[in-house]
This record gives C-alpha cells, sequence and structure tokens, in this order.
C-alpha cells in the first residue's frame, strides 16, 4: 500500500491529517467548554458527546497512521513524533478503559473527564506543530511576559463568568 506513495504525498497526507486533527479538536474543545460551563440540558449533552466519543476513535486511528507513515518513511527524530506516539498510547488506553471497564475500574478511566483531557491534549498537540503568525514579529521579552499574564487573566475571568461556574447567584463584573 505504501509502495506506490512517494514521500511528497505522504507529508501532503500527514499534513491534511494534522489540519483535519487541529480544526476538529477545537471544535471538540469549545464543545466541551459548552457542555462544562453553559450545558444544563441532558438532551443536548447527549447530542454534543456522541460526537465527541467518536472522535476519539478517528483521533486514535489517525495516530497510528501518523505514526506508521513516519516509521516507514522517515527516521522518527521530531519532538512531535513522541508526543503522537504517548497520545495514541493514551487515546487507546482510554478507549480500552470504555470499551471494557473492568479492565482499569480502579483508575476510572471511562469517565467524561478523561475523554476531555485527550480531546484537549490533542488539540495542544496539533497546536503546537502549526505555525502561527507571531513568527514574524518580535516581542520585547518583558512586554510577551506581561501579555501572558494579562490574556490568562481575561481567560480566568471569562471562565468565572460562565453560569455553572457559580453556586446561586451570577457573578459580574
Amino acid at each position: 500500500m505504501f509502495g506506490k506513495l512517494s514521500n511528497s504525498d505522504v507529508q501532503g497526507i500527514r499534513r491534511r491529517i494534522d489540519h483535519f486533527m487541529l480544526l476538529s479538536s477545537m471544535l471538540c474543545a469549545l464543545f466541551i467548554l459548552f457542555l462544562i460551563g453553559y450545558n444544563t440540558s441532558s438532551a443536548v449533552e447527549a447530542n454534543v458527546l456522541f460526537p465527541i466519543k467518536l472522535l476519539i476513535y478517528v483521533f486514535d486511528l489517525l495516530l497510528l497512521s501518523k505514526i506508521i507513515s513516519t516509521i516507514y518513511f522517515k527516521k522518527p527524530e521530531k519532538l512531535s513524533f513522541y508526543s503522537e506516539i504517548i497520545l495514541f498510547l493514551y487515546l487507546t488506553l482510554v478507549i480500552i478503559a470504555r470499551i471494557y471497564p473492568p479492565a482499569f475500574s480502579y483508575l476510572d478511566l471511562d469517565a467524561l473527564p478523561w475523554l476531555y483531557v485527550g480531546i484537549y491534549a490533542v488539540f495542544i498537540v496539533e497546536l503546537s506543530k502549526t505555525s502561527l503568525v507571531f513568527d514574524k514579529f518580535y516581542f520585547n521579552p518583558t512586554l510577551l511576559f506581561v501579555a501572558s499574564f494579562l490574556f490568562l487573566i481575561l481567560l480566568g475571568t471569562i471562565l468565572l463568568l460562565m453560569p455553572k461556574s457559580t453556586v446561586g447567584m451570577r457573578l459580574s463584573v
């Protein structure tokens, strides 16, 4: 099967897989944020969780294909290759725990938070492999340090303003 593909063909396929995994994991991460922070309906939760659970299987198969193609076509020397292996093992462990819960009952790996961690891990790994537009700009390290804290403060404020983050009264800014 791989004998007819050239190295550039495989790299193009890998780029498309990376792009699909980045966009779908970002969409799933936003859905998870919605489920955790805003959703109060169990019907909506069931409808949103089904594609997320399905994508865990898809991500695992895509990671396996990327690992095999990397081993077959080039030497695995990048750190992203090893992160893909660790992520593949993690997702495989979660899938086994979901299919056969008694296997890892003491770890409770079939719980939803483990799926959420897997989705966010796929998103972080795929995001770290992309080149962002910030590469073209020079940032003063002091300004970058302050800006990162401002970003974290803003993110924390947004997360605390979610309806499910408080009990009773809603917070306001």
